[in-house]
C-alpha cells in the first residue's frame, strides 16, 4: 500500500512541475510580447507609401489576367472529358460463365 501511495505523490509531483514549467513559460513569452510592443512604439516609422495607387491596380490587373490564362489553359489542355459509363455493365461470355460457377458451388449468399 505505502507502495501506491509514494508512486500518487510521484505523479502528483510530476504533474505540479509540468504546470509550473507551462505557467514560468507563459509569463516569460507574455513578457516579451509586452516588451517587444513597447520597443515597437517607441522607434519612429517611416510614413512613406511604397507604391502608389496606379501600380497596385496595374499589379492586380496581371494577377487577374495570369488566373484568367491559368485557368483557360489548364481547360485547354486536359484533354477530352470522361466518357460515361455504359447503362449496364458490359460482361463477357466469359465472365459469366465464370461467375456463374462460383455461384452454383457457393450458392447465393445475403
Amino acid at each position: 500500500m505505502t507502495e501506491l501511495i509514494v508512486a500518487l505523490q510521484i505523479t502528483m509531483l510530476g504533474m505540479f512541475l509540468i504546470f509550473l514549467a507551462m505557467a514560468l513559460l507563459w509569463t516569460v513569452l507574455s513578457l516579451a510580447v509586452f516588451v517587444l510592443a513597447k520597443m515597437q512604439k517607441n522607434t519612429p516609422q517611416a510614413e512613406t507609401e511604397s507604391e502608389p495607387e496606379d501600380e497596385l491596380e496595374m499589379m492586380r490587373q496581371h494577377a487577374v489576367a495570369i488566373a484568367v490564362s491559368t485557368a483557360l489553359h489548364q481547360r485547354m489542355s486536359s484533354g477530352p472529358g470522361r466518357f460515361p459509363l455504359p447503362p449496364t455493365a458490359i460482361v463477357s461470355a466469359w465472365q459469366a460463365v465464370l461467375r456463374s460457377q462460383i455461384l452454383s458451388k457457393r450458392g447465393l449468399t445475403r
